[in-house]
């Protein structure tokens, strides 16, 4: 079954509340940003109202496992401004798109992340 953003926000913020830490919220609830506590502090976001599979935008190329679909590099494309803000900026801004189906796979991009 497909991972909401609904489902994914409360099961980051409860699962892996050691790994990662809420760190921007866009203020019309169209993105929020997580960061990595470990490593190198890698930053994901994601619109917590997806209903269907859950768009993830990265600051590093995601990791081609099971799972995870759709990888997308953002080079030279147009974003919306709320990825903008919820980023922290310099090295971590949204360059990278994927979808991300399960749970299983949402744990195994957060320790891949944590790795990088």
């Amino acid at each position: 079954m497909p991972i909401t953003g609904q489902e994914a926000e409360s099961y980051i913020t409860t699962k892996h509340a050691a790994l990662c830490i809420e760190i921007a919220r866009d203020k019309s609830n169209k993105a929020i940003c997580f960061k990595l506590k470990l490593g190198s502090g890698r930053e994901f976001a994601f619109d917590p109202n997806q209903s269907s599979k859950l768009s993830i935008q990265f600051d590093i190329e995601p990791p081609a496992i099971s799972g995870v679909e759709d990888i997308e590099d953002l080079s030279g494309k147009s974003l919306s401004t709320a990825w903008h803000r919820v980023f922290s900026g310099g090295s971590h801004s949204a360059q990278w798109r994927a979808k991300v189906t399960t749970r299983a796979a949402l744990d195994n991009v957060i320790h891949y992340l944590t790795t990088k």
